[in-house]
């Protein structure tokens, strides 16, 4: 049997729920209609995630234009 908690009450306990919900799945409801459903899922690494390594792009990638004029906009986010 599935758990039942109310979205503003479960929007203050996300870890515990998350946590809670190797097992059964937990339904999420506003008033009384049904708006998610939490059920556990180990996520297996994908092939791709196991063999990452750095440097693997180099030599892919190929710079067109090497100007900063497509940096105007971020002005305040660098150093």
């Amino acid at each position: 049997m599935s758990e039942v908690i109310d979205l503003s009450d479960a929007s203050e306990a996300v870890r515990e729920l998350v946590a809670r919900s190797q097992g059964e799945p937990i339904v999420f409801v506003e008033g009384d209609r049904e708006v998610a459903i939490l059920s556990y899922s180990a996520l297996p690494k994908s092939e791709a995630q196991k063999r990452r390594l750095p440097g693997q792009m180099k030599g892919r990638l190929r710079v067109i234009v090497e100007d900063d004029e497509h940096l105007e906009g971020f002005k305040d986010y660098l150093p």
